[in-house]
């Protein structure tokens, strides 16, 4: 998969003027799922709130190279009739896609993580605490771009999945 070289804009951009979330509609929404589904991730919304991987999430990524490749949003932890909301866990889940589409598992360059740490740390400060005591090493830098992802507008995380997912023709 080819690496994107428009992040340094991306996060210069975000260091202007970055929203504490994202607004987005239902048309983002089901662009966003069309978009996913095309790369040959399936989606659920999962209403089983037996599901033991839904517990205290919006969402999950699961990936069984050759078997499964599944990205679930919980709607026992994410309201579906709110677009936001849905944007939220579509926008983080994806990002483990990103993650996994890359040849690095990261959807940003090693040169961008102290900008991405810095502007998750300024913007959703719960978002960076919550990444330091819950994960450690590999995993915690691929939680803080995704919680960093939830925060952007619905086309910057489009296009930033659409070339790391995508092959150039």
């Amino acid at each position: 998969m080819k690496r994107i070289s428009l992040f340094g804009a991306l996060l210069s951009a975000v260091a202007v003027a970055a929203p504490l979330s994202a607004q987005a509609s239902m048309a983002d929404v089901e662009a966003y799922i069309d978009l996913i589904q095309e790369s040959g991730t399936q989606i659920s919304f999962n209403e089983n709130s037996f599901d033991k991987n839904c517990i205290d999430r919006a969402g999950y990524y699961h990936l069984d190279p050759g078997k499964q490749d599944l990205l679930v949003v919980c709607t026992s932890q994410v309201d579906e009739k709110d677009p936001d909301a849905v944007w939220e866990a579509l926008a983080h889940e994806s990002t483990h896609i990103m993650q996994a589409c890359s040849e690095t598992g990261y959807a940003f360059k090693a040169e961008y993580h102290p900008r991405i740490v810095r502007q998750l740390q300024s913007k959703a400060p719960h978002y960076s605490k919550m990444v330091d005591t819950t994960y450690k090493g590999h995993a915690q830098l691929q939680e803080t771009e995704a919680f960093f992802m939830e925060l952007q507008e619905p086309s910057e995380v489009m296009s930033v999945f659409t070339k790391l997912c995508f092959k150039a023709e």
